[in-house]
Formats: structure tokens, sequence, C-alpha cells
């Protein structure tokens, strides 16, 4: 699974919408950002959405030092975690 965007940064009090695609040994691919549960490795850093409507939207939150937390999106049906970076810079 290929979670996009790939390693971003943001500002604090930004919001960034990640995707995830599933992409098979067929080399097709299908979105399945409606179909996995997003996690955030650092709530401090930022939160990230599973609610229906806006699910893999992370909320970037206002940090004193660049911090990085790790995005993760779990697909049950063939358990494969995808996983990137996402960088808050300091205000």
């Amino acid at each position: 699974m290929e979670l996009s965007p790939e390693n971003s940064s943001v500002s604090g009090n930004a919001t960034v919408q990640y995707t995830a695609t599933g992409v098979y040994t067929d080399n097709s691919t299908s979105n399945l950002t409606t179909q996995v549960t997003w996690a955030s490795s650092n709530t401090n850093v930022a939160t990230i959405c599973n609610d229906e409507g806006s699910k893999g939207l992370a909320y970037a939150k206002l940090q004193f030092v660049a911090t990085t937390t790790e995005i993760t999106a779990f697909h049950a049906n063939t358990n494969i975690t995808g996983r990137t970076n996402l960088m808050v810079t300091a205000f």
C-alpha cells in the first residue's frame, strides 16, 4: 500500500489530506482511503481523522521545534499497513 503525500512537511495549524492506494500484483491500483484505519504515532504533533467524509485528513498542531510523526494506514482485509512521515515545522 502506498500513502501520499509521501514524507510531507507542513506548518502547525495546517491540514494534509492523505490517500491510501492499493497496488496489486498485476500492477493495477485501487483507492483505499476510506477502507483503512488511519493513525498518527504522536498525536501531540498531528491527529488524523477516521470519520466518514474526512478519512485521512491530518491536523498538524503548533510546534516549538520541528517534529515528525509517522502516519499509518491499516487495511484489515489484507492485514497490510502503509507508512509515511509528516514533519510539522516550528512556528
